[in-house]
């Protein structure tokens, strides 16, 4: 196109399939021998995304030396939003997890509410997020008063010798804790917290 302006030429594909090919052979002869070596084709897209999930599974597997791999999203609505190219992102690499994975691939995402609570103006793409969370087939929903259960059990959750152990340091030293702290309006340890309490937290 002799003679046209940047702006012309810039968005139209016509330049980019007609000009860019014969630009990457002048620029990179070794790996363009041909104007027509380069393609602006996105045919081997998908394959290429396939070829990226089929190598991160390898990857984890070569590591860790088993076949079982849990990967865990965190904050998810935060991150996707109202973003069309991220749900759609995400739909994907579950697609490809669930197929390449052959069920041993598992996908944990977590968010503090709903995709649309998190976001408002995720409402707007409502139809691609209800085929996101059909990706999610197992959804659980907590309770603020589940959270003091899994603090305790799950993340605070002491050995027998170790409760054993606490237990002991409560009966001698105790009496003198609750003294010297006295924290005042605190919800779970104020001065009259109890034996059990003290080994929970």
């Amino acid at each position: 196109m002799p003679g046209a302006t940047w702006a012309r030429v810039q968005n139209n594909p016509l330049a980019i399939d007609g000009l860019i090919p014969k630009v990457a052979h002048d620029m990179y002869p070794a790996l363009f021998p041909e104007a027509k070596s380069f393609s602006s084709s996105t045919e081997g897209f998908f394959q290429f995304e396939d070829q990226r999930v089929k190598e991160m599974i390898d990857i984890v597997r070569e590591k860790s030396g088993k076949q079982n791999i849990i990967l865990v999203i965190d904050e998810v609505g935060q991150y996707i939003a109202s973003r069309d190219n991220l749900i759609l992102n995400l739909d994907g690499l579950a697609k490809n997890l669930k197929r390449l994975g052959d069920g041993k691939v598992w996908l944990i995402s977590t968010a503090q509410q709903t995709l649309t609570e998190d976001d408002p103006r995720a409402a707007l793409n409502s139809d691609k997020l209800y085929k996101l969370t059909a990706r999610f087939p197992i959804q659980i929903d907590l309770e603020s008063s589940d959270i003091k259960e899994i603090c305790y059990r799950r993340l605070l959750g002491k050995s027998s010798a170790g409760e054993a152990q606490l237990g002991k340091l409560f009966e001698t030293q105790g009496p003198e804790l609750r003294q010297n702290t006295k924290l005042q309006d605190a919800k779970y340890y104020d001065a009259n917290f109890d034996r059990d309490s003290f080994i929970n937290l």
